[in-house]
C-alpha cells in the first residue's frame, strides 16, 4: 500500500491546483467494467462506455466530425514531456464505431510523435490543432486516414509551463476560430502568409481568434475579415463552448463558467477599464461554489475542499439524446471531486447565471480515485460524452514540495484512458446518421435540433464556393426556422460579406432578443470593413443602431451602447444622428439611476455607459443632468454613478458642463469630485482648471461644494465614504485645510480618515506633522504606521528623518516591512541607498545558509497567536488567511501538503522557485517615482501594477520611463532580517495550523506535523 500524501497538481492548462491523495492499491486502475459500476449519474439518465484503452490512451480533449467518428487528443508525455532518450509521444487518433453499438472499437493513428497537443477542430479535410507554444493544421491528403500533410498557421503561444498552454479551438458561429489562451497567453505571430501582420498580438488575459479560411487568393470588392486573427475578450484555462449567438464561455480552476460581455475594442474606450471587466462569472466560484464527491478528496488548500478548484471542459447546452428539459443546462468538470456537475442556466437582465442542480450527487460521479474528468462535448448522436484521463495522479512535479518530486506514482495510468456515454434513459441505442451529400442537407442541419450538427454545417458552409449558396441562405430566412437555425444562417451571410438591409430589419424585428443580439454584431462587423463611409447601407445600419438601443430586452440595450460608441469612434455620424442616439441612450439606459448598486446587473450597465467615447459621452451627460431631480437626501443612491461618468468624460474630453439648475448637495458633491478626479488621470490640476472656469454655473457649485465639506468631513455620523470623498476634495482643489485636516489628524479615530490626511499635511505642514508622528508612531494602529511610513518614504528629506528615527531606535526595524526596507535599499538617492543597506544590512549571500541557520525553528511548539500577529505584520501585505491580509501572491491557506522544512525554504529563499505570475516588474516614471508590483495589464497605452497591499497603478505609456521584470519573485530575501528563529517557529506553525485556533487550540507540536 502507498500513501500519497498530496501535493499540487496539473493537468494541461486545465488544472492549476489538484490534489489526489489516498491509498492507491496498484498502479492498475480498475476495468472498464469495474470503473463502470463505481460512476453515480443524476436520475433520469444512464452511463455507459463509449471508449477505453487501448484504443484511448490519456485522453484530454475530444471532438466529433460529421460521420461521427470520434477525434480524440492524447496527452501521452504527461506530465512533463517525453522520458529522457524517448521522442514525443502525444497523439490524435480517430476512433470509429463501425457496428453502431456505442463503443467505437477501432482507433487509428492520425498524427503521432506530437508535444502537448491540446485540442483540435475539425476542418476542411483535417483538422486544426493547438500544439507546443502553436496552431497547426493537419491533413490527410491521400485517403489513408493519417496525417501527410501538416502546416504551422500561428505560434509564440506561452510555453514556459506545461499546464498552462493555449487549447481548444473552436469554431464559431461567425466563423472564427476562438482558441483558450491556457492563463498564460503569450505574443502570438501569424508564420503563414494567409494571415498577414507585422506584429504580434499580445494574450495576457485574452483569449485568441483567427479567420480559418485566411486570407482568399481572390478576394471580393467586400473582403472584410478574411486573413483576419487578433485577441479577444477572454481567458478561459482549459475548455471553450461557443453557442450559436456566438455566445462564448471559458473556465478556469475557480470559475467554472465564465462568459464575456464586452468587446475589447468598447473596454479600450475607457481608461479605468481592462480586459478582465469583459468577464462575468455564470456559475458561483471559489468559495460559493459547491462539489459533492462521493469518495475521498484532496485540495491544496482546505478551504477549497468541497469547491470547484480545477474546473475544465465546460460545455454549455446538451443533445437530443439528454433529457428535453436539460437541453439549455450546464455541464463541468472537476477532477479534484472526481465528477462532472450539471447546473440550470437562468437569464439575467444583461449576461446569464447559473446554478447547481440541488441533488445530492452532481450529474456524474465516481467512487473509483482513477476517474478523473477533464472534458466534455456533444455527439452527433446527441448524447454527452465525457473525456476520463484515468489516471492515480493528476499533478506536475515542479509544483510539488521538495519531499514530493520524483513520486514513484506520477505516471501510473499512463497506459490507460476511458470516454464516457450519457443518454436519457429511454433513448434508443446509438446509431449515426449519414453526414449530408448535398448543400441543402447540410443547410437542413443549420436547423438541426442538436448542436453539433449545427456547428459542423457550419464549418463544411463557411468555406463553401457555391454561388447559390446566398440565395438559398436568404430563402430559407423568410421560412420558419429556429432562432438558433436563423442567426446561423445570418452569421454565414455575414461570413460571406452578403447581408443585406432586409436581412438586418428581419433580425432587428425577429421576436427572440438573442437574433438581435446576432444584429447588433453584424453591424460591429460591418464597421470593420474599409468602405463604410462610402457604403450606400450606412444610413440603414445607423437607423437599425438606433432601433437597437431602444429594444425592449436589455441585453440587446447593452450590446448597442457599445455599437453606437464604435459609430462614434469611426466618424461615421452626423451631429443629428449623434443627437438622436445620445437622447435614446439618456432615455433608456439612464432611467435606472436611483437603482445604483454597484454589483451584478448594474454595475456591467455602468460600465458599458463608461464605455462611451467622449463626445458622445458629454452630451448623454448633460441630458442626465438636467434630468435628475432635487432631493435632500444625505445621501443620493445616483451620487457614485455620476461620480464616475464625470470623472471618466472629464478625463477623457477635458471640458465642462453646463449646469442650468441646482443639484441636490449629494448630487453636486459626487459631480465635484468627479470633476476632480477626470482632471488628475489626464494629469490637469483641478485647481488651475478651477481658477480659468468660463462656465458661471459649474463655479458656483464647485464653491457651494467647497463650502460645505468640512463640516461632512468632520462629522462621524456620515457615512465614511462621503467623508474620505470631501477629503479628497480638499486636496485637489488645494483648498485652505490646514486646521481642519490637523484637527482629524489629532482627534479623529478612523484610520482611514488619519491616512487620507496624512500625506496633503506632510506637504503644508510638515514639521508640525512629523514632530506628531514622533511622538505618536509607536502608538498608531498597524495600518497607520504603515501608511505613514510609506509616506515618509516618499521624499528625501522625510526618509532621512525615518532613517534617523530608526538610528536612534526610536522606531524599532522590525516596525518597516520587508517591503518598505526593499524600497529603502533600491532608492535613487545613494546616500538613502547606502544608509538603509548599514541600518538593515544585507541579506545573506548563500541562502542555504540562511536556511540552515533557521533549523532550530523546526523544533518545539509553536504558538498559533503569536504567528497570527507576524504573519499579519509581515505577510499580509501579500498574501491572505482567515481574512487578514491581501490576496496579492499565491494562496498559502494551505500548507498542509507542505512539509515545515520546505515552508521554511520557501520563506527564507523565495527565488528559488517562481511561477510567471508572480514574478515582480519595476516601474520608473518620468516623474522619478519607482513602483514595484506584478504586472496586471499591459497595453499599448497603459500597464497596470499591483503592489504589496493590493493598491493598483496604471501609468500611461507617456509617463512611463522604463518597465523591468526583476526576475525576482514578489516576496523579497531576507525576512531573516525582521523575523527571529522563535518568530519563524510561531509564524510555521500558524501557516500549517491556524484552522486549530478556531477549535480552540493555541498552540501546535512540530513533532505531530511530521
Amino acid at each position: 500500500m502507498k500513501q500519497d500524501f498530496g501535493s499540487r497538481l496539473h493537468l494541461v492548462a486545465i488544472i492549476n491546483a489538484i490534489i489526489f491523495a489516498g491509498e492507491i492499491s496498484a498502479e492498475l486502475p480498475p476495468s472498464p467494467r469495474d470503473s463502470l459500476g463505481s460512476l453515480v449519474v443524476h436520475e433520469g439518465v444512464r452511463i455507459e462506455l463509449a471508449a477505453c484503452e487501448p484504443q484511448v490512451i490519456d485522453p484530454i480533449a475530444l471532438r466529433f466530425d460529421a460521420s461521427g467518428r470520434m477525434w480524440i487528443v492524447e496527452m501521452r508525455d504527461y506530465p512533463t514531456g517525453p522520458i529522457e532518450g524517448t521522442s514525443p509521444d502525444g497523439r490524435i487518433r480517430v476512433l470509429t464505431d463501425s457496428d453502431h453499438d456505442g463503443f467505437f472499437e477501432t482507433a487509428t493513428d492520425f498524427a503521432q510523435g506530437l508535444v502537448f497537443p491540446t485540442g483540435l477542430q475539425p476542418w476542411q479535410d483535417g483538422v486544426i490543432v493547438t500544439l507546443a507554444g502553436r496552431i497547426e493544421f493537419m491533413a490527410d491528403r491521400d485517403g489513408d486516414g493519417q496525417c501527410d500533410h501538416r502546416e504551422v498557421w500561428f505560434e509564440g503561444f506561452a510555453e514556459d509551463n506545461e499546464q498552462l498552454r493555449a487549447n481548444h479551438p473552436t469554431l464559431g458561429p461567425d466563423g472564427l476560430v476562438t482558441v483558450a489562451n491556457g492563463l498564460r497567453g503569450g505574443n502570438v505571430r501569424s508564420v503563414d502568409p494567409r494571415w498577414p501582420a507585422n506584429e504580434s498580438i499580445d494574450l495576457r488575459t485574452k483569449d485568441f481568434v483567427f479567420d480559418p479560411r485566411g486570407m482568399r487568393s481572390k478576394p471580393s470588392n467586400r473582403s472584410g475579415r478574411t486573413g483576419y486573427f487578433g485577441a479577444v475578450s477572454g481567458n478561459s484555462q482549459f475548455g471553450m463552448s461557443i453557442d450559436d449567438f456566438a455566445n462564448r464561455v471559458g473556465c478556469s480552476n475557480r470559475n467554472p463558467a465564465i462568459e464575456t460581455l464586452f468587446p475589447l475594442a468598447t473596454l479600450a474606450r475607457n481608461q479605468w477599464s481592462t480586459p478582465r471587466d469583459a468577464l462575468h462569472d455564470i456559475a458561483a466560484s471559489a468559495a460559493d461554489s459547491h462539489v459533492n464527491a462521493i469518495t475521498q478528496t484532496w485540495t491544496t488548500s482546505h478551504t477549497h475542499q468541497g469547491q470547484f478548484s480545477a474546473a475544465c471542459g465546460v460545455t454549455v447546452g446538451l443533445g437530443t439524446a439528454m433529457p428535453t428539459d436539460w437541453r439549455s443546462d450546464l455541464v463541468v468538470c472537476e477532477p479534484t471531486s472526481h465528477a462532472v456537475q450539471r447546473q440550470r442556466i437562468e437569464r439575467q437582465a444583461i449576461g446569464r447565471r447559473s446554478h447547481r442542480i440541488t441533488v445530492d450527487e452532481e450529474l456524474l460521479a465516481s467512487r473509483d480515485r482513477w476517474f478523473r474528468p477533464v472534458d466534455t462535448t456533444i455527439g452527433v448522436d446527441g448524447a454527452l460524452y465525457v473525456v476520463d484521463m484515468c489516471r492515480a495522479v493528476i499533478e506536475h512535479p515542479n509544483w510539488a514540495p521538495a519531499e514530493l518530486k520524483h513520486r514513484e506514482d506520477e505516471r501510473w495510468g499512463n497506459q490507460h484512458g476511458r470516454v464516457w456515454r450519457i443518454v436519457a434513459d429511454e433513448s434508443a441505442p446509438r446509431t449515426d446518421s449519414a453526414s449530408p451529400d448535398t448543400q441543402d442537407e447540410w443547410l437542413d442541419w443549420l436547423s438541426h435540433s442538436n448542436p453539433t450538427q449545427r456547428q459542423l454545417a457550419t464549418v463544411h458552409l463557411l468555406d463553401a464556393v457555391d454561388d447559390s449558396l446566398v440565395e438559398k441562405l436568404r430563402e430559407r430566412l423568410t421560412s420558419t426556422v429556429s432562432p438558433e437555425g436563423f442567426a446561423r444562417m445570418l452569421w454565414l451571410l455575414a461570413a460571406h460579406r452578403a447581408v443585406e438591409s432586409s436581412d438586418l430589419e428581419q433580425a432587428i424585428n425577429h421576436q427572440d432578443f438573442q437574433v438581435r443580439r446576432v444584429a447588433v454584431s453584424l453591424i460591429r462587423s460591418w464597421l470593420e470593413e474599409s468602405d463604410r463611409h462610402r457604403d450606400p447601407a450606412l444610413p440603414s445600419f445607423t437607423n437599425a443602431c438606433c432601433q437597437l438601443l431602444a429594444d425592449r430586452d436589455p441585453w440587446v440595450r447593452h450590446d448597442a451602447l457599445g455599437l453606437a460608441g464604435d459609430f462614434v469612434t469611426n466618424a461615421l455620424l452626423s451631429s443629428e444622428d449623434q443627437t438622436k442616439m445620445a437622447s435614446l441612450i439618456a432615455h433608456h439606459h439612464l432611467t435606472p439611476l436611483a437603482d445604483s448598486g454597484r454589483s451584478g446587473v448594474n454595475a456591467t450597465h455602468e460600465l458599458a455607459v463608461a464605455c462611451l467615447p467622449p463626445m458622445l459621452a458629454v452630451e448623454v451627460l448633460n441630458m442626465s443632468l438636467a434630468a435628475n431631480d432635487s432631493s435632500s437626501d444625505d445621501r443620493d443612491p445616483r451620487s457614485p454613478i455620476l461620480h464616475q461618468r464625470l470623472a471618466r468624460t472629464v478625463s477623457a474630453a477635458g471640458l465642462s458642463f453646463s449646469l442650468t439648475n441646482q443639484q441636490a448637495p449629494p448630487i453636486e458633491r459626487a459631480l465635484v469630485s468627479g470633476w476632480c478626479e477626470g482632471h488628475i488621470a489626464s494629469r490637469r490640476s483641478p485647481k488651475q482648471q478651477f481658477e480659468s472656469l468660463n462656465d458661471v454655473h459649474l463655479d458656483e457649485m464647485i464653491r457651494r461644494v467647497g463650502r460645505s465639506i468640512e463640516l461632512l468631513a468632520s462629522d462621524p455620523t456620515f457615512p465614511i465614504a462621503d467623508r474620505l470623498d470631501a477629503i479628497q476634495i480638499a486636496i485637489d482643489l488645494q483648498l485652505d485645510c490646514q486646521e481642519w485636516f490637523g484637527t482629524l489628524l489629532l482627534d479623529d479615530s478612523v484610520p482611514a480618515v488619519t491616512l487620507k490626511v496624512l500625506p496633503r499635511l506632510l506637504e503644508i505642514d510638515r514639521p508640525a506633522t512629523l514632530d506628531w508622528l514622533a511622538e505618536t508612531i509607536l502608538e498608531l494602529p498597524g495600518e497607520v504606521r504603515a501608511g505613514a511610513i510609506d509616506q515618509l518614504i516618499r521624499h528625501n528629506e522625510t526618509t532621512s528623518v525615518l532613517l534617523n528615527w530608526i538610528d536612534s531606535e526610536r522606531l524599532p526595524t522590525t516596525l518597516v516591512s520587508m517591503q518598505q526596507i526593499e524600497r529603502l535599499k533600491k532608492s535613487r538617492d545613494p546616500a538613502v541607498a547606502d544608509r538603509a543597506e548599514q541600518l538593515f544590512g544585507s541579506p545573506r549571500a548563500d541562502r542555504l545558509a540562511v536556511v540552515a541557520s533557521y533549523q532550530g525553528a523546526l523544533d518545539g511548539t509553536a504558538d498559533l497567536r503569536t504567528g497570527r500577529e507576524i504573519f499579519r505584520q509581515h505577510c499580509g501585505a501579500c498574501h491572505l488567511i482567515e481574512g487578514i491580509g491581501t490576496a496579492v501572491g499565491p494562496d498559502i491557506s494551505d500548507s498542509r501538503t507542505k512539509t515545515p522544512e520546505s515552508i521554511l525554504t520557501a520563506i527564507l529563499d523565495p527565488n528559488a522557485a517562481i511561477d510567471a505570475g508572480y514574478v515582480s516588474y519595476r516601474v520608473l516614471t518620468i516623474d522619478g517615482d519607482v513602483i514595484t508590483g506584478s504586472l496586471l495589464e499591459s497595453t499599448g497605452d497603459a500597464v497596470t501594477l499591483q503592489e504589496a497591499g493590493g493598491k493598483t497603478h496604471r501609468i500611461v505609456r507617456n509617463d512611463l520611463e522604463s518597465l523591468q521584470a526583476t526576475g525576482m519573485s514578489l516576496m523579497p530575501v531576507g525576512l531573516e532580517q525582521v523575523v527571529t528563529v522563535d518568530q519563524m517557529r510561531h509564524l510555521i506553525g500558524y501557516l500549517k495550523g491556524w484552522r486549530y485556533l478556531a477549535e480552540g487550540k493555541t498552540s501546535i507540536s512540530f513533532d505531530s506535523l511530521r
